[in-house]
């Protein structure tokens, strides 16, 4: 199975379909590359499709620390390096949009020439000025709620 290796010594799993630019696509929270795969056919034939599991899902190490969005980032960082990728076009699905912005902050936009985000809002929850958050989530008073019975 292929693997890359982390410089914190995690091995991630990823898997590749056709050949061109290289598109890589960051599942979200509790998902895998397996969350593309009905995409990924259409996809590989205009570009080398490269799916990767984050630490901690599919078939991925599961170790028992750097489940920060920023170690996520380094995580990719590190893919990009091993499989001497340049010119990256970066597609997130939900926890993957966080990714990718913590990687530009921390890396800027070293192996990227774009990315794509799915399925996150700018801003995740509603306020009085802003209503187009995830249905799902809390407003202000229910987050502080939850928060104080967690």
């Amino acid at each position: 199975m292929p693997h890359v290796t982390t410089n914190d010594s995690v091995r991630l799993y990823y898997e590749e379909a056709g050949q061109g630019w290289p598109l890589i696509l960051i599942h979200g929270w509790t998902f895998s590359g397996r969350f593309f795969a009905h995409n990924i056919p259409a996809l590989a034939n205009h570009a080398r499709v490269i799916t990767v599991d984050l630490r901690g899902h599919g078939r991925s190490d599961k170790p028992g620390y750097g489940y920060r969005v920023a170690r996520l980032a380094a995580d990719l960082r590190d893919l990009l390096i091993e499989l001497e990728l340049q010119d990256v076009v970066l597609l997130s699905w939900s926890l993957g949009a966080p990714v990718i912005w913590s990687y530009w902050e921390l890396f800027g936009q070293e192996r990227v020439a774009g990315a794509i985000f799915v399925q996150q809002s700018p801003q995740q929850y509603y306020t009085p000025d802003w209503k187009l958050s995830h249905g799902s989530c809390y407003d202000a008073e229910s987050l502080a709620a939850i928060i104080t019975q967690i």
